[in-house]
C-alpha cells in the first residue's frame, strides 16, 4: 500500500499538525500504515525541524510519500518513505 500527500503551512508547528492529520487520514483508510506511521511521521517532522521558520511572506511546503509491502501484518517485505521540505514565497493575491 502506498500514500502521498502535501501540506502548506505558515509555521513549522502548523505543518506538523497538518502532517499528523494526513497520517490520521491515511491510517483510517489504509490501516496497514499504522506499522510505519511513527517512523514516517517522525522523519517528516525532523525535516520540518531542519529548516528555518518561514517569514511572513513565505510558506512551508512538505511533500511526503511512502509505501509498505508485506505477506501478512507480521511479515513486512519492504518499506520506503520520501520527504521534501521547502520554504517558498507566498503566492501573490
Amino acid at each position: 500500500m502506498s500514500y502521498s500527500f502535501s501540506v502548506a503551512a505558515d509555521t513549522k508547528a502548523e505543518a506538523k499538525v497538518q502532517i499528523a492529520a494526513e497520517f490520521d487520514r491515511i491510517v483510517s483508510t489504509q490501516p496497514i500504515h499504522a506499522a510505519d506511521r511513527e517512523v514516517a511521521q517522525g522523519a517528516a517532522e525532523s525535516f520540518v525541524d531542519l529548516v528555518s521558520e518561514p517569514a511572513e511572506n513565505q510558506t512551508l511546503v512538505v511533500n511526503v510519500h511512502g509505501s509498505v509491502s508485506w505477506l501478512n501484518e507480521d511479515d513486512f517485505q519492504g518499506a520506503n518513505v520520501g520527504i521534501g521540505v521547502q520554504i517558498v514565497a507566498k503566492a501573490q493575491e
